[in-house]
């Protein structure tokens, strides 16, 4: 009987030459061995998937090259329909992970099985004393955010709690529950998928749980971390607007309109409203 590994590792690619050989020395060295590597090739216009095997002989490694580039939300879902484990395990090509991240997660899942998914400390590389976030957040506004981003690392993010969502640069879910929701919205091309799949497994019963032992060294490019930061604080359902406005005019109808929506609605009905304000940002 083939074996089956208890976790797959997804890594979405597009021309990351760059990043990718840094990436895979570190799941090369990860003290937890009962994994499967599957990347999913965005369409790449660079020739770095080909020499692979012969450089990572120790990795259970699976490529799939896609004719065209469908987006981060798109790879992923096919990646998790090919693969084999228990578990998914996320992770970006810019993401490096330490090399007990897989089983700090395991160990996690094996103690809190009331939890589904689960989110990783990261660490920035460039400034290695500050965090790059500590799972997400979703606020009642409208906003969501990656927690504790930009603080500093020996003092923000040290304990384990429950957090909305992680960030799926570097995130463990269960593959069953990932399937039975269909896994990523694919109508989000990139960002904000990885909340979008948190409030669904949320309206589900599941639950996510920040594990600050489970550490990545995540290392964007200047420009990817610049368009980061402008949607992560930009302003779905134009709440940060209305913030602005009235503080300007001390008229506070419309920021409690919003804030009453948010209490007297059920979370379905707050996951219709998110959605459909994220893809406003994307209309252009």
């Amino acid at each position: 009987m083939q074996h089956l590994p208890l976790v797959s590792v997804i890594i979405v690619t597009w021309n990351s030459r760059k990043y990718l050989p840094t990436c895979l020395d570190k799941l090369s060295t990860q003290t937890f061995h009962d994994f499967e590597v599957n990347l999913v090739n965005n369409a790449s216009e660079d020739n770095i998937l080909d020499v692979l095997h012969k450089k990572y002989p120790s990795l259970d490694l699976h490529i799939n090259k896609l004719s065209s580039n469908l987006g981060f939300a798109v790879a992923n879902n096919i990646g998790a329909r090919l693969t084999r484990g228990k578990w998914l395990a996320l992770l970006n090509a810019d993401a490096f992970p330490e090399p007990d991240w897989l089983a700090q997660l395991l160990h996690a899942a094996g103690e809190n099985p009331n939890f589904n998914f689960f989110a990783s400390r990261q660490i920035q590389a460039k400034s290695p004393e500050l965090l790059d976030g500590a799972g997400d957040d979703y606020h009642i506004s409208g906003l969501a955010w990656r927690n504790d981003y930009n603080l500093a690392s020996e003092k923000y993010g040290r304990q384990q709690r429950e957090v909305f969502s992680p960030c799926a640069a570097a995130a463990l879910y269960s593959r069953e529950e990932f399937l039975k929701v269909d896994g990523f919205d694919e109508d989000y091309f990139p960002y904000f998928e990885d909340v979008d799949l948190g409030f669904r497994l949320r309206l589900g019963g599941e639950k996510c749980l920040y594990v600050p032992e489970a550490v990545v060294v995540t290392s964007l490019p200047e420009l990817q971390e610049l368009k980061d930061l402008i949607l992560l604080y930009s302003t779905p359902d134009e709440f940060v607007g209305n913030v602005e406005r009235a503080l300007k005019t001390n008229d506070w109808e419309l920021v409690e309109k919003r804030q009453a929506f948010a209490r007297e609605n059920t979370w379905e009905k707050r996951y219709q409203t998110f959605k459909r304000s994220i893809n406003l940002l994307y209309q252009d």
